[in-house]
């Protein structure tokens, strides 16, 4: 768009005027100020209505008008509240009509109609057939190959190389889609989360992941902090022209063992000179000691157990054995004390509870409290683990301090702790206690401080100089792991106004408060709280508060354990978030948010237990376990899945087990209710229809309602009935990693 400066129409003004007004208090400036101003506002709408005669610079609410001028099929939005998602797609769809039929272009008008990553599979392609000797399939063999594990595994995935006897069957079945009129679209409904090392020009390396022991020694580590046997994927490349197909590069598929292990030997033997997988963008990287292991010395193996409960070492120091499917690296026996920082990509279909998505929104809610224009700036400091980056100096981007528990002494120091903010700048792993005599957070009086993850870069000035700049702070790419407890100590201040913590994109252990101690506003923004990071894998104790009256809790897009308000009342806000506890949370069979003295707001959430509280007001919500209420004379329950024998006010659409048409029992399908595993919290493509499009628009009910897949869904398959070939059937096929 454009942006045009104008010129202040007093200094068009003849130079003895302006001295002349000059004299006389500057009466004429003043007006011609005003008409400046006015004249700015036709400028810019003139200019914006230059802008909206082209699709990539328009308005949203000119899409639809440049759709209907071209033809284009209108298309549901598929972004939460906002407009013009689909401007992709009514960009391109000249180009898509001029290869209509066609697999490539079916892939990219898909891609663009639902954002999601989708792969066109003929599967008459892949059939068993006597060939002609002018048209052989050399890459397509009849029988598989037991030499390879990877071929089994591809069988039934979209990049299969393996042939299929024909079957009778519709397209989106397993058994029989291997047909001649058959066409599958596989379709990737999560993305793929980047957890890969900061590095900038001007700052250099900023830290990475630190991966969790898997023994003792530490001979054996997950890549994963958190210590799950996490699966890694593909960080997807841009696909950027209508002509070539989509390949393993593009899409967030989950990483194998045998097509890396094979390019690495390649690499180091010479028979491959241009990688895939380790070239410009490795698809994970290592470092160990602070530097970074070449692919000479990266190795991919299996490295589950053996019988005996051994796992592989390498055979010389220096080298790392890694295993994509479970998620895990080996050292030698020299390297094992050595510290070791990883990047990866994690499949995460949500942006809920910390990550590398982009969390500005959320951070721009609460950022204006801190600093406000013509105000004293709140205090500041920054967190990493990078010893060269730790400083007190501001002109070379001090305080940086390299623990939390020194962030949070030296704000327990000060005289006058009216309002801080705590930067964790990188993704280390802060394994010390924040729940000792100094360490505990200390928001007596009143206090207000945030600690929020954030990449906040410095800015080299031609000085020598290098201060860090509010506006350039970032609130992507960063997911520190706080593994420890973490205390708080707080009181009203004067005019009882409540003390408040602001916790945001931080994977923490447990928070606790002694009776009545807990800060009067408490807000956990896009966190993981409550997750055991021992041997059980399963979500325990997140939050539990005890005689805190008039408390303000507010949880927006995180990761809960338990919650429990025992003797408090307070007001209990929660939207987009998943409340669990127990090893099988989804048979709710356990309280995960006990607060019977409490009012609860509940908007597009999943909770995996029991809920007790004072009174309710929910909506596009899941409820697994029993709901119940003291109070049903206040409020309402709308759009969600909850329990027969829950006692809850007034229901508006809802569902329960006993709504099924057929006599059955309706209980809501998740993909998995294990943390550990890909597609947590997700509903399944199998899922009643009732509670896949239950809530508010046909939407989705639960934590995955805000990624809107009935409209992405519905985009679709109007977009296969206008470009697929004709004469085909079509069928969509979720991969579930």
């Amino acid at each position: 768009m454009r942006d045009r400066s104008s010129t202040p129409i007093f200094d068009a003004v003849p130079s003895h005027i302006r001295m002349r007004d000059g004299e006389e208090q500057r009466a004429l400036e003043a007006l011609l100020a005003l008409l400046t101003e006015e004249l700015e506002i036709v400028e810019r709408d003139i200019d914006q209505l230059y802008d909206n005669w082209f699709v990539e610079t328009c308005e949203p609410w000119v899409l639809p008008y440049i759709s209907e001028l071209i033809g284009a099929t209108p298309m549901r939005e598929i972004g939460p509240g906002q407009a013009g998602q689909l401007r992709a797609y009514v960009a391109n769809v000249l180009q898509y009509r001029q290869a209509k039929g066609t697999a490539a272009a079916l892939e990219q008008v898909a891609r663009d109609v639902t954002g999601w990553p989708v792969v066109v599979v003929e599967f008459f392609r892949q059939l068993t057939t006597a060939e002609h000797v002018n048209h052989l399939r050399g890459s397509r063999p009849v029988t598989a190959s037991v030499r390879r594990a990877d071929e089994p595994q591809l069988a039934h995935r979209p990049f299969s190389r393996a042939s299929h006897l024909p079957a009778a069957g519709i397209a989106d079945g397993f058994s029989g889609r291997f047909n001649i009129p058959n066409l599958g679209l596989f379709v990737w409904r999560h993305a793929a989360q980047p957890l890969f090392p900061l590095i900038t020009e001007d700052n250099g390396y900023l830290g990475g992941p630190e991966p969790a022991l898997l023994d003792p020694d530490g001979s054996v580590r997950r890549f994963d902090p958190m210590g799950r046997d996490l699966p890694l994927v593909n960080l997807p490349q841009p696909d950027l022209t209508i002509a070539d197909r989509v390949s393993p590069l593009n899409v967030p598929e989950q990483l194998r063992r045998e097509p890396l292990a094979d390019e690495l030997d390649g690499l180091r033997d010479g028979t491959i000179s241009a990688a895939k997988w380790f070239g410009s963008q490795p698809v994970l990287r290592v470092r160990l000691d602070g530097a970074e292991v070449p692919p000479a010395k990266l190795f991919c193996c299996n490295l589950a157990a053996a019988e005996d409960g051994s796992i592989r070492k390498p055979a010389a120091a220096g080298s790392v054995l890694f295993d994509p499917v479970l998620g895990r690296l080996s050292l030698h026996a020299s390297d094992r004390n050595k510290s070791a920082e990883t990047g990866f990509a994690a499949p995460q279909a949500l942006d809920v509870g910390g990550g590398a998505y982009d969390r500005r929104e959320s951070v721009e809610g609460w950022w204006d409290d801190f600093f406000t224009p013509g105000e004293d700036p709140s205090w500041i400091i920054g967190v990493t683990r990078r010893a060269e980056l730790q400083t007190d100096n501001v002109d070379q981007g001090g305080p940086v301090v390299g623990s939390l528990r020194e962030a949070v002494e030296r704000w327990n120091g000060l005289a006058d702790r009216s309002r801080g903010v705590i930067v964790m700048l990188d993704n280390a792993t802060y394994d010390e206690a924040i729940n000792g005599a100094s360490g505990t957070i200390d928001l007596t009086g009143g206090a207000q401080l945030a600690i929020f993850a954030a990449d906040w870069p410095r800015s080299p000035q031609a000085d020598g100089t290098a201060p860090r700049f509010l506006d350039a702070i970032s609130p992507a790419l960063c997911r520190p792991f706080i593994k420890s407890n973490m205390r708080v100590r707080a009181n009203a201040g004067p005019e009882d106004e409540p003390a408040r913590l602001i916790l945001s994109g931080l994977l923490i252990a447990h928070l606790q408060a002694n009776n009545g101690e807990a800060p009067g506003r408490l807000e956990l923004l896009d966190c993981t709280l409550g997750w055991q990071w021992d041997d059980t894998q399963r979500f325990g104790e997140a939050l539990k508060l005890n005689e805190q009256d008039g408390l303000s809790l507010t949880v927006e897009r995180s990761n809960l354990g338990r919650v429990a308000m025992l003797n408090t009342a307070a007001t209990i806000s929660i939207s987009d978030s998943v409340l669990a506890v127990g090893a099988q949370p989804a048979r709710g069979n356990l309280n995960a948010l006990s607060a019977p003295q409490s009012d609860l707001s509940i908007e597009r959430s999943t909770i995996m237990g029991k809920t007790e509280a004072r009174t309710i007001e929910a909506e596009d919500s899941i409820f697994c376990g029993t709901v119940n209420v003291a109070f049903r004379q206040t409020g309402c329950v709308r759009f969600s899945f909850v329990t027969s024998d829950s006692v809850v006010p007034r229901r508006y659409r809802c569902v329960s087990e006993t709504s099924a048409s057929d006599g059955g029992t309706l209980r809501p399908a998740f993909v998995t209710d294990d943390f550990g595993r890909p597609g947590f919290s997700m509903l399944t493509p199998g899922c009643s229809i009732q509670i896949r499009e239950g809530a508010d628009g046909n939407l989705e009910m639960g934590v995955g309602n805000n990624l809107r897949a009935p409209a992405r869904l519905a985009n679709l398959r109007e977009a296969i009935g206008e470009y697929a070939p004709v004469g085909l059937n079509t069928g969509v096929l979720f991969v579930e990693e």
